[in-house]
This record gives C-alpha cells, sequence and structure tokens, in this order.
C-alpha cells in the first residue's frame, strides 16, 4: 500500500518574513538571549511581520495544484505557547496547513534537533517530498534522513 504524500515548511524565515523583528532587535540593541526571545516572540505574529511572497506562491501551488501531494505540513521551532496567534497568523497571510508541529513547552533544545525528531515521526506515516527551511542546520538534518531539502536564502 502506498503511503500518502507530504511536503513540510519550516514558518519563520520561510512562509513568514521576520526579518522587521529581527532588524528591531538589533537596531534596540537588545541584550540577552532571552530578552531577545522575548521581544521576538511578543512580536512574530504582529501586522509587520508578512508573508514571504515567493514562497507563499510556491507552498499554495504545492497545496493545491500539483498532486500527487496529499499534506502539507509545518513543523516550527516556535513554543507551543504561541500556537493560537501563530494559526491566526498564518490564516490572515492566507496559508493554511493540515498538520502545525510546535516546540514543546519547556524543551529548549535546539531548532534541528526538534525537527528532527517531528520527521522521524511523520516518516512512519507519510512519504516527505521535501522539507523547506531557511537554517542550514535543518536542512543538512533532513537530508541525513534521506528527505530532499529546500533551503530559502
Amino acid at each position: 500500500m502506498e503511503r500518502e504524500k507530504c511536503i513540510v515548511f519550516d514558518i519563520d524565515g520561510c512562509l513568514l518574513n521576520v526579518e522587521p523583528i529581527f532588524r528591531d532587535i538589533y537596531e534596540l540593541n537588545i541584550k540577552g538571549s532571552n530578552n531577545r526571545w522575548r521581544y521576538f516572540y511578543n512580536n512574530c505574529n504582529s501586522d509587520r511581520v508578512k508573508a514571504n511572497e515567493n514562497i507563499r506562491t510556491f507552498y499554495q501551488y504545492l497545496r493545491y495544484s500539483l498532486r500527487p501531494i496529499d499534506y502539507s505540513i509545518i513543523i516550527t521551532a516556535r513554543s507551543e505557547k504561541y500556537r493560537g496567534g501563530t494559526l491566526s497568523k498564518l490564516a490572515d497571510e492566507y496559508i493554511l496547513c493540515d498538520r502545525l508541529y510546535m516546540r514543546k513547552l519547556d524543551d529548549f533544545r535546539p531548532a534541528h534537533e526538534v525537527k528532527r525528531d517531528y520527521l522521524v515521526e511523520l516518516m512512519k506515516e507519510f512519504d516527505i517530498i521535501a522539507f523547506i527551511d531557511d537554517e542550514i542546520k535543518n536542512c543538512k538534518m533532513a537530508k541525513e534522513l534521506g528527505i530532499a531539502s529546500l533551503r530559502v536564502v
């Protein structure tokens, strides 16, 4: 029996352009990792964050036009704490998905470890056609799992 096919995308720096938030962090000279992440999470779903138009178009093409993709899945290192705001922001930007996997509360591992665990689980259920992310470390991890990987730059 053939398994259903899916494509997996990241959010920040991939589907959504969060550069304005990182620019603020730099310009405001926000010090300390905790302070930087607090600022990021307080602003990552703001009106200043918009879809990366080319990636959204690519995402929608894969999701709605191209067959045989059965599912579009998003895996993000954003904390589960921000699920509601994240789903609202994605909907505002016309980015809908079949599943959204987020970092569990109190999980402070590096993003590539969080995403690896989700990909390994998804591989049991789906044929993953591609993994699209902006971080080279995440893309290399997916490649090591045997998943075609595209990096957004």
